[in-house]
């Protein structure tokens, strides 16, 4: 008897520009949440055009989605994918489908669980969350899903659900006191499920300058790349 394989699950990469040397650099989704620092909206608007001309037309991704029409609009994905997409939009609740902050944090935290639990549902291989100003998010959110969220950012490493947290240059040292902690999440290894046994509460950053510059660094990561 043939035993049907799996199809493997493809990995998300988003693109990140060129080096001098014209080579080009991407950027894994998998294994760290992802700080993006931007002076203004206009660089953080087409860096998410970035990410959805590379993601938008996969249809193995779930997007669950906070932030301003105006950004939802930036990332431009496919209207066919409405059923793929969970949105809350603070400035125009009507087009969203997710009426308030704690159906946010819920929404959010399924995902979560369903990514990091033993038996993983059917349906999308990714979810790929993105938060337009992490910052504004946590000031409008009571104790007890404040905590969900930095659960989520702390113990998605290694994980399916990938993060994307906008954050504006004024509230960068704040947000660094998120990700930029000692906490260890221990994490029992699961067969078939792709999070190690030890993620630390790290995440990648990258700044976006002006001029079309971009600097990263990697979790832990003391050298920040141009």
């Amino acid at each position: 008897m043939l035993l049907k394989q799996k199809t493997p699950v493809q990995p998300l990469h988003i693109p990140m520009g060129m080096r001098s040397d014209g080579s080009m650099v991407s950027f894994s989704l998998h294994d760290s949440p992802l700080f993006v620092t931007h002076p203004d909206r206009v660089p953080w608007y087409s860096f998410l055009s970035d990410v959805g001309k590379e993601l938008g037309l996969r249809s193995d991704i779930h997007w669950i989605i906070y932030g301003s029409q105006t950004m939802i609009d930036a990332l431009r994905l496919p209207e066919n994918k409405v059923h793929q997409q969970s949105l809350c939009v603070p400035d125009a609740p009507e087009s969203g489908n997710i009426p308030n902050h704690t159906s946010f944090i819920k929404e959010l935290f399924k995902a979560f669980k369903s990514q990091t639990g033993r038996k993983k549902k059917a349906g999308a291989n990714h979810s790929v969350c993105v938060i337009d100003d992490l910052w504004e998010l946590l000031t409008h959110l009571q104790r007890t899903d404040g905590r969900k969220l930095l659960k989520i950012i702390r113990e998605s490493n290694g994980t399916d659900l990938h993060l994307i947290l906008g954050s504006s240059p004024g509230n960068r040292t704040l947000i660094q006191q998120i990700y930029q902690n000692n906490h260890v999440v221990h994490r029992k290894k699961m067969i078939g499920h792709p999070a190690p046994e030890v993620t630390i509460g790290q995440g990648s950053e990258i700044i976006l300058g002006t001029e079309g510059l971009i600097f990263s660094s990697t979790p832990g990561g003391k050298e920040w790349e141009k």
